[in-house]
């Protein structure tokens, strides 16, 4: 299950909202998870791959292995070349093997989450996504409990890097 991270086929309104004015190219696969399904014991287990897991990426085209420079890098910058090159990257790297993959953008995971009627969350506070002031991700939950999230606040609180708690005094 790959999460793409690429905006290039959006609108700008869309960027914006995704917190970037500008179509940006590439794509770096910022969420791997495998999942192994084992329907003989009615099982599935699911392992994600952190995206900074340095690796040596594999089955890489020539023009973006001269981009890169060298094949030792951060396992996400594989997507950019290609699904092929990740599923390559994921197997010689750690042996296991890939029978087919999920690849979702942005608006795939808020069309996910919408299908199912959103998501139920308890926030023990207030929350946000608080960069000294900017807040890049979206993410604003303004009052503690259990929210249920629309498919475009789970975007933002899977996109938050920087997710504070909002305590007021007295609160």
């Amino acid at each position: 299950l790959v999460g793409d991270d690429s905006r290039a086929d959006n609108t700008p309104a869309e960027n914006k909202a995704f917190g970037s004015v500008a179509t940006t190219s590439g794509a770096h696969s910022d969420t791997i998870k495998i999942a192994h399904v084992d329907p003989g014991t009615g099982t599935a287990s699911l392992l994600s791959i952190p995206r900074d897991t340095y690796v040596t990426l594999s089955g890489l085209s020539a023009s973006w292995l001269s981009q890169l420079g060298t094949r030792d890098q951060k396992i996400n910058a594989a997507l950019n070349d290609n699904v092929d090159s990740l599923v390559q990257t994921v197997q010689n790297s750690f042996g296991i093997p890939i029978q087919s993959w999920v690849l979702i953008n942005f608006n795939g995971l808020i069309g996910a989450v919408q299908t199912v009627g959103g998501i139920n969350l308890d926030f023990p506070y207030p929350v946000r996504d608080d960069d000294q002031g900017n807040n890049n991700s979206g993410l604003s939950i303004p009052r503690a409990g259990c929210q249920n999230l629309s498919g475009a606040e789970t975007l933002d609180l899977s996109r938050s890097r920087f997710y504070q708690y909002e305590i007021r005094p007295g609160v």
